[in-house]
């Protein structure tokens, strides 16, 4: 049995909010015929009835659905305009996918890179260790060449601590405290004195001690100077010029003071006046340069062989300064390795982290990918067309009750209603519902 408007009109609403109300076809939007004005009729025959108004905006629903599904012209531009998103998606997921596989090539190549790391470590220390053991065993730093250049240098070392000790308490003591004579002027007799430090005793024990002690300030220097060209560095460098013009002052002030002592003695067995002894006289004096000589430059090799026979002598006997270095190479290979891992390891974070959001991105973007095929494969429906459908049909249902003095209880009544609809019909355009695809849609007719 069919139940038209008429039929229901002749009925209770509260007969009528428990039954099933359906919509007469004749009873649809007429050609031409707006919305709103049809809301406005089908008021008007309900008789401001709200309980038709559910059924009444169902048809509404899907009169304004299979009008737009009709519209072919309308389903062709929406889903040319889906075909165009849905290539613009394509493209972009190729892009992720592209950043996506680079991002993982780049962390396949760290890994790589500290595999390799790796490998040249282990390469290193094991030639580190093969040296180690040549060390342990006397393959390295024990041969006679070293021992016979070790004997050699040390009994140089002790014939020039001799010489200078020798040469350096004579010139000390002709210099400062010898009072020259008439037959002293030969130059060996005015520097070389075999009796220099007794007569130094003699004159005062003051005299003997500089005299005996001065030439081993003179050793000690050149052992200092020694010790400053192992180290690395320019400050080591500035040391060691300043140890050496030290030297070469001191030497300097002995030789002019010789050198004059002996102009002095000169000048009073001649007649005349004669200028007094000047630098600039010293340095155009042969006997002033042949002090420095003896002293100065002998003092240079005494530090050169120093110098050479300590590094001999840690070649011979120092193995274990040898293996504590190559500990030390190992241990800044070490080092050097886990700064490399660690740099490599960061870099691999930040790509993974990289990977996982281009992941997530690409996920989003291949279900808007499906949600775009599956629109283009169906009948599309225009959401904000239905609304305004169903808005406009309201607005006439409203304006028959506003006509009607209809009480304020049928209006909210009917904005309930109203509300209700609106709400099914967003949860049903959700992008996760099927149903926003529309396949098939026919006037619910009894």
């Amino acid at each position: 049995m069919n139940f038209g408007l008429k039929t229901l009109f002749r009925k209770s609403d509260a007969d009528n909010l428990n039954k099933n109300i359906v919509v007469d076809s004749e009873d649809v939007r007429m050609e031409g015929e707006t919305y709103k004005t049809w809301g406005f009729r089908l008021a008007g025959k309900a008789g401001g009835n709200n309980s038709v108004l559910s059924s009444a905006l169902n048809v509404v629903e899907q009169n304004n659905r299979k009008e737009q599904i009709e519209n072919q012209q309308q389903q062709e531009k929406s889903k040319q305009e889906i075909e165009a998103k849905l290539d613009a998606l394509i493209l972009k997921k190729k892009k992720l996918e592209d950043q996506k596989n680079g991002l993982q090539n780049a962390i396949e190549d760290s890994l790589e890179k500290i595999t390799s790391f790796k490998d040249a470590y282990t390469d290193k220390v094991t030639d580190y260790e093969k040296k180690k053991q040549e060390i342990k065993n006397g393959a390295t730093g024990t041969n006679r060449t070293s021992k016979l250049t070790l004997i050699i240098s040390c009994f140089l070392l002790l014939a020039l601590a001799i010489y200078l000790f020798t040469f350096y308490s004579s010139a000390v003591y002709s210099a400062f405290f010898k009072e020259f004579k008439f037959d002293d002027m030969g130059f060996g007799s005015t520097i070389l004195d075999s009796q220099a430090l007794s007569k130094a005793w003699h004159q005062g024990s003051q005299s003997g001690l500089f005299c005996s002690l001065l030439p081993f300030v003179f050793v000690a220097l050149g052992f200092v100077v020694s010790q400053f060209e192992n180290q690395d560095g320019w400050k080591s460098v500035v040391k060691t010029i300043i140890m050496y013009a030290i030297t070469f002052v001191f030497d300097a002030i002995l030789a002019y003071e010789i050198s004059k002592k002996i102009y002095d003695m000169e000048m009073l067995t001649q007649l005349g006046d004669f200028p007094p002894y000047s630098i600039r006289m010293a340095f155009e004096n042969i006997g002033f340069w042949s002090i420095i000589f003896l002293g100065f430059i002998v003092y240079l090799i005494f530090g050169f062989v120093f110098g050479f026979a300590m590094k001999t002598y840690d070649d011979l006997t120092d193995r274990k300064g040898q293996l504590r270095m190559i500990d030390k190479d190992i241990q800044k290979e070490q080092e050097k390795l886990n700064r490399k891992i660690a740099s490599e390891n960061n870099k691999i974070s930040k790509m993974k982290l990289q990977v996982n959001q281009l992941s997530n991105n690409l996920l989003v973007v291949e279900q808007n990918i499906a949600q775009q095929e599956r629109l283009i494969n169906g009948n599309l429906i225009d959401f904000n067309a239905l609304l305004k459908a169903l808005n406009e049909f309201f607005m006439g249902w409203m304006s028959y009750l506003t006509g009607a003095s209809s009480g304020s209880e049928k209006k909210t009544l009917a904005q309930q209603i109203f509300n209700n609809k609106i709400s099914e019909v967003n949860n049903s355009f959700h992008p996760q519902k099927k149903d926003a695809i529309i396949d098939q849609l026919t006037l619910k007719t009894e």
